[in-house]
């Protein structure tokens, strides 16, 4: 039997595959023609800034984040990307792992204040990407 999914699951699902794999050029292509930085995994619940913490891959990490990617999203053993990079961290400790941690940390306190800040707020808020979690201005990793 033949499984069919939408043009946007198939994006997503590529996106997922190209971070886990380490596809650089395949991942910002996906990100650029809008696949789902949040798509979780039917498997195990995990999603692609669970594959980039995983992995230590700083540059995919930060590709995430500046695409709306949720800090907060935990997979289907209840671990966020943070966790995932802790236990990582204890195993391998490399200059790529810091700067996921670094990433991962300043965007998990921006959102919490932005959250909070947007609740007073009675109207609309344009935001645009990465400014809310304080990485628009911050240099990133060089993609290759």
């Amino acid at each position: 039997m033949m499984m069919t999914c939408s043009w946007d699951v198939y994006l997503s699902q590529s996106l997922y595959e190209a971070t886990a794999r380490g596809q650089i050029r395949t991942f910002n292509r996906l990100l650029a023609e809008g696949a789902n930085p949040n798509w979780c995994r039917p498997e195990d619940g995990s999603t692609p800034l669970h594959a980039a913490a995983q992995k230590g891959r700083s540059s995919f990490v930060f590709g995430l984040l500046r695409a709306g990617a949720d800090t907060y999203a935990t997979d289907a053993r209840g671990r966020t990307a943070l966790d995932m990079l802790r236990e990582r961290t204890t195993r391998f400790s490399t200059a790529s792992s810091n700067a996921c941690a670094r990433y991962l940390t300043q965007a998990r306190n921006s959102q919490a204040a932005a959250s909070s800040q947007v609740a007073d707020y009675e109207g609309v808020a344009v935001i645009h990407p990465g400014e809310e979690i304080g990485l628009a201005s911050m240099p990133g990793p060089v993609c290759a």
